[in-house]
């Protein structure tokens, strides 16, 4: 079982050796913190959400878990351009599977949140008004 004392060697053979087992015990362990104690190992943290949401950004279809992973790394850390980028991709690939193009505007305003100068993100929200025939 992980606590906050024995998280680190979790974490460094978390590491050295990724398996999806590891993935998920140490997924319960920091959906079971608190704020504070989820501060106390903040880049630790960010770093295991990270890892596991670009694994499965590469590796299957759970994209609702990699949304849910990266936008716990920006409630962590709003100036992270890498889990922005991955949440970013993770919507562009849920919207090349959904065919409802008012769903696409809606999931890209909602990155804006995040980072409302993204030149690539308002450029796809412009050519969707345009696929909507909203100019």
């Amino acid at each position: 079982m992980v606590t906050l004392e024995n998280f680190k060697e979790y974490l460094e053979l978390f590491k050295t050796n990724y398996s999806d087992e590891q993935a998920d015990t140490l997924i319960n362990f920091l959906n079971s913190l608190n704020i504070i104690q989820l501060e106390m190992i903040k880049d630790e943290a960010i770093y295991v959400y990270y890892a596991i949401a670009h694994h499965l950004l590469n590796t299957s279809h759970a994209q609702e878990i990699v949304s849910e992973y990266t936008k716990k790394i920006l409630e962590l850390d709003p100036e992270h351009k890498n889990a922005f980028e991955l949440l970013k991709l993770n919507t562009i690939q849920m919207c090349h599977n959904n065919k409802n193009i008012r769903e696409h505007l809606t999931a890209f305003k909602e990155l804006l949140v995040h980072n409302p100068y993204d030149y690539q993100l308002q450029y796809l929200i412009g050519m969707t008004y345009h696929k909507l025939n909203e100019y």
